[in-house]
């Protein structure tokens, strides 16, 4: 099975983690996996095989400051929705609700190739899930707990 993994993460913590070490696991049972994340690099994507997953670093270009750590920057949606074009995948795993993550693959699920999709909350609670960001109001914070929160810094 060809299996693709999206992943907000720039940086190895976290979700991270929770992506690379499920990665492992399925290639350990015969699959072939790849994971589309975040990185460093400008213009030039990277790819390189880590025990045995396929890590395919997008490039960050300018602005990452300016689009939520890169969750948000356009080209690289397009990218990973590009991926999607580019080669049949039996199944896309979006990690996290942020849209570098999810709407590659929600849109990938419209293009009838019949890979199986799935949408990972995994982190939910972070900034830009339901606690909102950290200097504004999110979905579950009252007036009450963001006035407590801004008396505290």
């Amino acid at each position: 099975m060809d299996v693709l993994m999206f992943t907000h993460a720039m940086k190895r913590i976290g979700t991270w983690y929770r992506v690379f070490n499920l990665a492992v696991g399925l290639v350990k049972r015969d699959h072939s996996v790849r994971i589309a994340k975040v990185g460093n690099a400008r213009l030039v994507p990277e790819e390189k095989i880590e025990d045995g997953v396929s890590i395919l670093e997008l490039p960050r270009m300018w602005g990452s400051s300016l689009f939520n750590d890169a969750t948000r920057m356009p080209v690289d949606i397009a990218a990973r929705f590009a991926l999607q074009l580019s080669h049949r995948y039996d199944v896309v795993h979006a990690f996290t609700h942020h849209l570098n993550a999810l709407l590659p693959a929600l849109l990938g699920s419209r293009m009838g190739r019949g890979a199986t999709v799935l949408g990972d909350r995994d982190d939910l609670w972070s900034e830009g899930g339901l606690l909102g960001a950290p200097a504004g109001r999110g979905l579950l914070r009252s007036e009450e707990h963001t006035s407590e929160l801004q008396s505290h810094h």
